[in-house]
């Protein structure tokens, strides 16, 4: 599996970001062999109000996932992954204490509120 997704906010350059499946290869003299590295798939999208996380791993229980966040980042640690960390950083801030994870099918989904001052307001002209 591969894929891609376009992040463009307002008065930036648009952000390109892969993910997907396909093995690495390195080449040792003339023999090409896939890597050991394996990338999870880690896509994280915006609604009006809320930041959304997900997360593809397979063959990890709920029991081995271990979060933290803080206002602009995910930590995610799984246990029994050789130490695997993925150290997500979030479009917008947010407030950690929303947060809501839930795990299904090898998918991790985290959401969060938007932090009070990123919501856009609208402003009256008199």
């Amino acid at each position: 599996v591969y894929g891609f997704s376009i992040i463009h906010r307002p008065g930036e350059d648009p952000e390109l970001r892969e993910f997907g499946n396909v093995p690495e290869y390195s080449q040792n003299e003339e023999t090409f062999f896939p890597s050991e590295t394996k990338e999870h798939l880690i896509d994280v999208f915006e609604s009006e109000d809320m930041v959304h996380v997900l997360a593809e791993f397979p063959e990890v229980e709920k029991e081995d996932l271990l979060l933290q966040a803080t206002a602009q980042h995910l930590e995610i640690k799984v246990l029994g992954l050789s130490g695997y960390s993925e150290d997500v950083e979030l479009p917008v801030r947010v407030n950690p204490e929303s947060a809501k994870a839930s795990y299904k099918n090898g998918v991790l989904e985290v959401t969060f509120r938007r932090s009070a001052e990123e919501k856009p307001v609208e402003i009256k002209v008199n």
